[in-house]
């Protein structure tokens, strides 16, 4: 079951990667150290204008949290509480689920993620696969989120943040070139669109992964 359920996330994966090409919409992340967090110009101050200094500064707090999204939302990393899998009682599908630390609901996960990534984006990506998908990955049960410990996989992605490039930038939305080093050793880049929001964020609105450096 569990080998199964990986084939099929995936699948998944893979496919929400190829629907970047077309709508220009995919996903990946990791944490953000203290000392970005705090220099930061999209933390707590109110931006009115994406500036060069904006977009880098931005793109490096967006881009880890992204990663660690990523691996959250489509791998299912996250710290677990102990358990022991063969003492999970499997659900209707044959699934088990253990409870995590990182969230305690579903609703405080998915506030935490429009922290960094527009709604509209969060809905065709990171819910409509994870959480409204066939297979759950995630379940509220009783004040406790647990994850499917069958869908879990390895890997991320390494990203260069030095690296960061300016592809145009109009004040509102300004789109990015990243080079990063994937789960496979390869080196890609990543294009990601960050826009201005009403309440004077900057936040993902796309993102395009497995271009050529």
């Amino acid at each position: 079951m569990k080998k199964t359920l990986s084939i099929i996330l995936s699948i998944l994966i893979t496919a929400v990667c190829c629907s970047c090409t077309t709508d220009n919409n995919n996903s990946s992340g990791g944490t953000v150290s203290s000392e970005i967090s705090e220099s930061t110009e999209n933390s707590d101050s109110k931006i009115t204008t994406i500036t060069e200094d904006v977009a880098i500064n931005s793109a490096k707090e967006l881009i880890l949290e992204a990663e660690y999204l990523y691996t959250l939302y489509f791998r299912c990393k996250a710290d677990t509480e102990e358990y022991d899998y063969n003492s999970l009682a499997p659900d209707e599908n044959g699934f088990r689920y253990a409870a995590i630390k990182d969230f305690n609901s579903i609703s405080a996960m998915k506030e935490e993620t429009e922290k960094y990534f527009t709604a509209d984006y969060c809905e065709k990506n990171f819910y409509k696969i994870a959480l409204n998908g066939d297979v759950p990955f995630f379940k509220d049960e009783d004040g406790v989120l647990k994850i499917n410990v069958d869908a879990q996989s390895a890997g991320e992605n390494t990203w260069n943040l030095t690296a960061i490039e300016i592809l145009s930038n109009d004040g509102t939305t300004a789109k990015i070139s990243v080079p990063y080093t994937d789960i496979y050793d390869s080196r890609k880049r990543a294009e990601f669109t960050l826009v201005l929001c009403d309440d004077g964020k900057v936040k993902i609105n796309e993102w395009v992964l497995n271009l050529a450096e």
